[in-house]
């Protein structure tokens, strides 16, 4: 190989690996904003949850407090008295006007299901879901009634007296709702992965953690295999230069 094909060969080695190094500074560039972006995006979801939590918490105690649906039920059944309102039709009243997604109204000795503001009666009894709220106090707490994430809840609960009546109130979102500042990123999982960035723990009523609202970012910034492309492209860009160059040469002698 003569020296003009030499020149020829490291020129055109130089040109074909200019593209994988501004690739890799570009990769790099958007590594760093994606993780920036991510951080912001996930504070953005710890300001939702806590946003949502402050809106559960006051519906619960304003329930508890001063709702006339819930005093006169309290009446009613302190009286022994046949029920003279359609409860579930005012509980789901109070629950859209509050943003929440269910709420039940269960009386708090027998765990009997008084009323629902959801369409749908989603428990029969509900003895363990009283003992739940029982156990969580005024924390927020899950409940798990089935493997969708429409039947996962976070909720609060609420418990209030008159005379011989007694009555456990517990409303809440769906975990799908949580997750709707960016359903696709904010994911709920048992357990965060190496590039999640936890938002927000899930506990149950006993207060231990049951899943992690977690932000997953789209970019995957995993070193490796950044690494093993760049070489793998930098090897057949000099592979191409050699063989561009043996047949230059082989064309320079002849």
């Amino acid at each position: 190989m003569n020296r003009l094909s030499t020149r020829v060969v490291v020129l055109f080695a130089v040109v074909a690996t200019v593209p994988v190094a501004l690739t890799g500074v570009v990769w790099l560039a958007v590594s760093q904003w994606g993780t920036d972006t991510g951080t912001a995006e996930a504070e953005m979801a710890r300001t939702r949850l806590a946003e949502l939590d402050a809106q559960r918490e006051a519906a619960v105690s304003g329930l508890c407090r001063d709702d006339l649906a819930i005093d006169t039920l309290l009446r009613e059944r302190g009286a022994e008295s046949p029920p003279a309102l359609d409860y579930d039709r005012l509980f789901r009243g109070s629950m859209k006007a509050a943003g929440l997604q269910t709420l039940w109204v269960l009386d708090s000795l027998s765990g009997e299901v008084i009323a629902t503001g959801h369409r749908h009666r989603l428990l029969a009894d509900g003895a363990d879901l009283t003992r739940q709220a029982r156990s969580a106090g005024d924390r927020a707490f899950t409940v798990v009634l089935g493997d969708q994430e429409h039947q996962r809840y976070l909720v609060r609960s609420c418990s209030i007296a008159r005379g011989r009546a007694r009555v456990t109130v517990i409303a809440g979102h769906r975990f799908s709702d949580l997750r709707s500042l960016d359903p696709r990123q904010l994911v709920i999982t048992g357990e965060a992965g190496k590039r999640d960035e936890v938002v927000a723990e899930l506990s149950d009523a006993e207060g231990v953690a049951q899943a992690v609202m977690v932000w997953r970012p789209r970019l995957d910034r995993r070193g490796p295999p950044l690494l093993l492309w760049i070489g793998c492209v930098v090897v057949l860009a000099i592979g191409l230069a050699l063989i561009f160059g043996g047949y230059l040469n082989r064309w320079l002698q002849s």
